[in-house]
């Protein structure tokens, strides 16, 4: 009666598993062998692998020996889903029910079932670990079990009873998947794994989450761990720290220390690797005290030494900023004894460069060579690079020199610092004479240098060597790339060409390139620039279809050209809008229609805008302030000019 019950119910799968609790609990009621394979085989086809799990253990714990393998043989005999009799086994694998997992076996192969290969893989598994306990059961497991192996490939190198070894073809199927992981071909290794139904190593998994988790596939990892303790193997430190790195890699912190302590759970000692990972973590979060928590906790008082994790520590501090603490480190460092190398310098050395003390930055530097530590190319790049953030081009250049006559020849970083140092300050053409000189020393620019070169003389209006530095880049086939695009279309726009400005975005989808939202704002600026804002408003309709979405830039751009068309309504519309679609706003659009509502004597609305940026905490340029103190005093205003005057000292606008 119960199981006919349990059939009428398979449509409520969770009714299923209420019902066979529920009746189990009721006075001298026994539940059959059919009443538990009619529920296992009705959540089975529900999926419900909690309520699945609660029965077998059921099953097995309530239950004898004989009541087991009856149940079993009516679920082989009802076509049963692999998943059931794998839970099964795994179930008393773990709870070293050894001879049972030998009688289900049996059961299994008498009735020709052939398990999906990864069970058997996991059954030699579990086999090699216990052949003393299973004496009894040898001529089972070997004229049964090992034949199915035998056919599927399984069981690599394995030994069966009788002596006899054989040596299928899985090393080649787990080389071939290995070799796709490595190559980044993750899915077709998985694909292939599956369709060959192997079962790797740890080191094959390993070699699986590592590549998932570079690509940020970080479910897909942790399912792998999932499913590699499932099949009995033993995850290593490598697996943990595999997906540790990965979870901090994209910025999931909270759940590396999830893994952490799962990890610690399950008897793996985190090793160096790991709390280098985690340090490194949170000081790129800037989590600096829970680095330096983290450190203490996990190293021994020995292992606190360690000039890897310190450096990283150290270089947290740095980016923050707190050269203080950096210093504190460093100083402890020496006090331990630790022997510093040119990594630990060159952290300490971006540090004071990137807070602008170039005098601690040269102590430190002339510190290497006292002690034998030989400067490398990172060190001297980092010197060049706070040379030209200060803007002492002169000083850059002196230690590019510097570097060859140490024995360390400038690479491409070394050259593009300098480059970039000097189109900032507006010397293009010592720059372009620069780049000559890289390919004196056959070294290729890429096409961040080139960029460099076109969007300094674009700025500069000299549109002939714009294009005389683009043919150069092209003759040696190195292909423009989008900020290509952009830096040619600005210089275009610039100069009021708007026409070879659209040719060239039509260039850009010639050659596979997308443009993005800078280069449509670049061509929106030149079409509102010379009135033409029913064209912008094409190109904003455009950019919507391709799926960019405008930023503050572009409605400003469009709020500009509307009021050079002189269309302030629409403007003041538009501004309406930004607001309501919460774009940020910044002093721009209100300097903008303010300026146009005074030149219109429409005082009250550019009043009104005043005070509505004032309540935003917006502070405008000088020019818009005098613009209205000027408009509001002409027409008896004193009252709201004086509180205009008065808001330009407190706000000390620009």
């Amino acid at each position: 009666m119960a199981a006919f019950i349990l059939s009428k119910l398979s449509s409520n799968h969770y009714l299923v598993l209420q019902f066979f609790l529920w009746v189990s609990d009721q006075p001298g009621f026994k539940h059959s062998v059919e009443t538990y394979c009619t529920a296992l085989l009705v959540l089975s086809n529900g999926g419900l692998r909690s309520g699945i799990f609660v029965l077998i253990q059921r099953l097995i714990f309530n239950h004898s020996k004989s009541f087991l393998i009856e149940a079993v043989d009516f679920l082989v005999n009802h076509s049963v889903k692999p998943m059931i009799l794998d839970t099964i086994i795994v179930s008393l694998v773990r709870v070293q029910m050894f001879e049972e997992v030998v009688l289900v076996v049996g059961v299994i192969n008498r009735h020709g079932y052939i398990l999906p290969f990864h069970y058997y893989n996991r059954l030699v598994r579990f086999l090699k670990m216990n052949e003393g306990i299973l004496d009894l059961k040898k001529k089972c497991v070997k004229n049964n079990a090992l034949h199915r192996l035998k056919k599927f490939g399984a069981g690599d190198g394995y030994t069966d009873y009788s002596g006899n070894k054989f040596d299928p073809n899985i090393c080649k199927h787990i080389g071939l998947i290995r070799a796709l992981s490595h190559k980044g071909k993750v899915e077709v290794a998985l694909r292939l794994r599956e369709k060959l139904l192997v079962v790797p190593d740890i080191g094959t998994y390993n070699g699986m989450m590592n590549c998932l988790c570079k690509l940020g596939y970080l479910a897909k990892a942790n399912r792998l761990l999932k499913e590699i303790m499932e099949f009995g193997l033993i995850p290593n430190c490598v697996t943990y720290n595999t997906l540790v790195d990965g979870f901090c890699r994209f910025n999931y912190i909270d759940g590396a220390f999830v893994l952490l302590n799962f990890m610690v759970m399950n008897g793996i000692k985190p090793n160096r690797i790991t709390c280098n990972i985690l340090v490194n973590a949170l000081c790129s979060r800037g989590q600096l005290e829970d680095a330096n928590k983290l450190l203490a906790k996990i190293l021994t008082e020995h292992e606190a030494s360690n000039l890897i994790t310190m450096t990283i520590l150290m270089n947290g501090h740095c980016r923050e900023g707190n050269m203080l603490k950096a210093r504190e480190l460093w100083d402890e460092m020496l006090r331990k004894g630790i022997l510093v190398d040119v990594v630990s310098y060159n952290v300490i050395i971006k540090g004071f460069c990137m807070g602008g003390d170039m005098s601690f930055a040269y102590k430190f530097f002339s510190e290497m060579f006292k002690k034998g530590i030989s400067p490398d190319i990172v060190t001297y790049n980092t010197l060049i690079n706070g040379h030209c953030r200060e803007g002492k081009l002169v000083e850059a250049w002196i230690m590019h020199s510097k570097m060859s006559s140490n024995g360390v020849l400038p690479d491409h970083i070394s050259y593009a610092l300098v480059i970039q140092g000097l189109c900032l300050h507006g010397n293009v053409c010592r720059a372009h004479q620069l780049l000559h000189k890289m390919l004196d020393d056959s070294i290729l620019p890429d096409p961040f240098v080139w960029n460099l070169i076109i969007d300094g003389y674009g700025r500069c209006g000299e549109i002939e060597l714009v294009y005389e530095v683009r043919d150069h880049m092209l003759a040696l086939s190195v292909a423009p790339n989008l900020f290509t695009y952009n830096a040619l279309i600005h210089t275009h726009v610039k100069e009021g060409y708007l026409q070879g400005a659209f040719m060239l975005k039509e260039e850009m989808f010639e050659n596979g390139i997308l443009p993005d939202v800078v280069t449509y704002n670049l061509l929106i600026n030149g079409l509102c620039s010379f009135g033409h804002v029913y064209f912008a408003f094409q190109l904003h309709d455009e950019m919507l279809r391709r799926g960019y979405h405008p930023d503050a830039f572009t409605y400003t751009e469009l709020i500009r050209g509307l009021c050079i068309s002189g269309k302030t309504h629409e403007a003041h519309e538009l501004l309406v809008k930004m607001k309501k679609m919460d774009v940020p706003l910044d002093h721009v659009p209100y300097h903008i229609l303010i300026t146009k509502y005074c030149k219109e004597k429409q005082l009250n609305i550019a009043f009104d805008l005043y005070e509505e940026m004032s309540e935003k905490g917006l502070r405008s340029k000088a020019c818009t302030y005098h613009t209205l103190i000027v408009e509001l005093t002409k027409k008896g205003h004193f009252k709201e000019a004086l509180q205009v005057y008065h808001s330009m000292g407190i706000e000390s606008a620009i």
